[in-house]
């Protein structure tokens, strides 16, 4: 008769997301051409040779349904006017400037929303728009190696990451069921948006996802107190100080910050 192994004894298996390919696309990532204002490049979201047309949202209609099924002739998602990622930006870049942002996923390991968070969160005079970037993300282990070699040894990095409010809620261990909140919305001033898409390369490139994007109503509302809810009972997530180098190796990456309007926003 085969034995029975407890069931705390088998490691759990996470189905959800294929780490290998996260931390292979994140590698590529990290090997981009930077663009101005950015630590990565932006070319996914420009369409044609010239790459100046950048891909922006569709319409001002609310409700307006985003998704991943567009798929190029390599079978994945592009960058289209109804992509979530795409409505993301549009969420960030039109939300009022200093003002709230919240976000909840359970998994990022896509740096180029990294960046973008970084970007739109650097004061006004810098480029940015001032957000106060609250992100909820679930207990997994590789969220936190994902934005750790996003910073990698650049204290200019690090300084941008650490203008995100970042948070951790749950449980996810081979010895217990995992719990954690699931649910995928962003909330800024200018709209919120709820549905299937973690801020992952899968998400955007390779599964078909769905999402909607309402006007701020009492049911955006609701979803800000949930959020707020979870939140006050999180842990904080404090990413790892890079080594301390000479400033002048870092003075010439993108979003670049002048010491004194360092100290002055920090």
């Amino acid at each position: 008769m085969e034995e029975r192994i407890p069931e705390e004894a088998v490691p759990e298996q996470d189905y959800m997301i294929d780490v290998s390919y996260e931390m292979e696309q994140v590698e590529l990532a990290m090997q981009s051409a930077t663009e101005e204002g950015h630590f990565l490049g932006r070319q996914w979201l420009f369409q044609g040779r010239d790459l100046r047309s950048e891909v922006r949202l569709s319409s001002p209609e609310r409700p307006l349904d985003v998704h991943t099924y567009l798929r190029g002739n390599n079978r994945q998602s592009f960058a289209h006017n109804r992509h979530p990622f795409v409505a993301a930006l549009h969420l960030l870049r039109e939300a009022d400037g200093g003002s709230a942002v919240y976000i909840s996923a359970p998994f990022l390991t896509d740096t180029y929303f990294v960046d973008e968070l970084c970007h739109y969160a650097k004061p006004i005079e810098d480029g940015g728009r001032s957000l106060q970037v609250h992100l909820l993300l679930g207990p997994a282990t590789y969220n936190e190696t994902v934005i750790s070699r996003f910073i990698g040894t650049s204290q200019v990095r690090f300084e941008s990451v650490s203008r995100l409010r970042l948070r951790r809620y749950g449980i996810d261990t081979a010895v217990q069921n995992s719990a954690y909140m699931h649910t995928k919305v962003l909330i800024s001033t200018a709209g919120t948006m709820i549905g299937s898409y973690n801020y992952t390369f899968a998400s955007r490139f390779r599964h078909r996802e769905d999402g909607i994007v309402i006007e701020n109503e009492p049911m955006a509302d609701r979803y800000r107190e949930r959020f707020r809810d979870v939140w006050n009972v999180s842990t904080v997530y404090t990413p790892l100080r890079p080594p301390d180098e000479p400033e002048d190796e870092y003075s010439k990456e993108p979003g670049f910050v002048p010491e004194a309007k360092r100290a002055k926003y920090s």
